[in-house]
């Protein structure tokens, strides 16, 4: 099994990481944690973001890898969805999301 989880480094994010170990340890899965960025000049941001995803997840998950994309995240987690050809995607979704702020911004988790 392969498991693709995408992390933006927020709280919702880390829970999407701890669920994945949880899953992975119980099914012996290869994990991918991906980050995207909009723009090249933030990809120090998003290796960092990766490097402190690596901290959550318990050392005794070996199979686990980083992926940094530029663009826009719903769209990046997607190709890399299909690209990777994952068994499952993990994406966090924040729970303050109000019907007005959603419909208007949307969501990554939603896309």
């Amino acid at each position: 099994m392969k498991i693709l989880v995408a992390t933006g480094g927020a709280p919702h994010s880390e829970k999407a990481l701890q669920f994945t170990a949880a899953l992975a340890q119980d099914t012996k899965a290869s994990v991918t944690i991906v980050t995207v960025v909009r723009q090249p000049r933030h990809r120090a941001e998003g290796q960092s973001i990766l490097t402190r995803s690596l901290t959550i997840l318990p050392p005794h998950i070996y199979n686990t890898q980083t992926k940094l994309r530029e663009g826009h995240p719903a769209e990046e987690i997607i190709r890399e969805a299909e690209q990777g050809q994952y068994s499952l995607v993990v994406v966090g979704e924040r729970e303050q999301h109000g019907l007005v702020t959603r419909f208007i911004l949307g969501s990554t988790a939603e896309r």
